[in-house]
């Protein structure tokens, strides 16, 4: 039987995070046979498929490296099981008890073709998740004001199928910022709505290790998306 929702984690060595990752959206407020949850295995060399078997969620396998090419892998993946909500969530994430029943309830909807909402750091003293939580949601704001449209994050969002297939699907020439990429372009078909009550917190290994580049890095990612230009930005790994 198809799930009317299907949630998809790309995953790249995350043996560290993905039990929290894992253990959070597997224990959600809403019965399991409601969704279901995809590992995408970026061809990672540690123990990151054997966790996610553990949890009983469903594991792929994509071994040429990319995020782009991962997120396409899961959400090929779920349109040839018939979703109707493709989700998105990392692996060094954990979404809130309430994450899948809040998209449950916003997807009926017609108008809305995808959901967002607040990300914010863990593992940081309480004023470092503050204002975490209060710089990503200005910047959220802001580029809706000047932009015109709600921005997807790769830990936290949401989209109708249709919609996601009428647009042409995550644009591979994006290394950086697809999802970003892929939610200028469904506001031209419906609306995407910042939901506050769903929450994700995600970790700030990246910026601990490189403040300043990884700003300049999500900062180079939204530009090009804004500007239409292509990119083919890497990261380094911080694992």
């Amino acid at each position: 039987m198809s799930k009317s929702l299907i949630v998809v984690i790309p995953a790249y060595n995350e043996e560290l995070y993905l039990v929290r990752a894992l253990a959070a959206i597997t224990n959600q407020s809403v019965p399991r046979n409601l969704y279901e949850v995809v590992v995408v295995d970026n061809g990672s060399t540690d123990h990151t498929a054997d966790i996610a078997r553990m949890f009983g969620v469903t594991v792929l396998s994509q071994k040429i490296k990319g995020y782009s090419l991962t997120l396409k892998a899961g959400f090929d993946y779920a349109l040839r099981q018939g979703a109707e909500w493709l989700a998105v969530t990392d692996a060094d994430s954990q979404v809130d008890h309430r994450w899948i029943e809040t998209i449950l309830k916003k997807s009926i909807q017609k108008e809305v073709v995808g959901l967002t909402g607040p990300v914010k750091f863990y593992d940081v003293s309480r004023a470092a998740s503050w204002f975490s939580d209060l710089s990503y949601q200005g910047f959220v704001h802001l580029l809706k004001m000047f932009a015109g449209f709600v921005q997807f994050s790769g830990q936290n969002s949401a989209f109708r199928a249709e919609a996601y297939q009428t647009v042409g699907g995550i644009d591979l020439k994006y290394t950086m910022s697809p999802d970003v990429y892929l939610s200028k372009r469904l506001n031209k078909v419906g609306q995407i709505k910042f939901v506050r009550s769903m929450k994700v917190q995600t970790s700030p290994r990246r910026f601990k290790h490189q403040f300043f580049k990884g700003l300049w890095g999500y900062a180079r990612g939204t530009l090009s998306v804004l500007r239409g230009k292509t990119n083919a930005i890497k990261w380094d790994d911080v694992r």
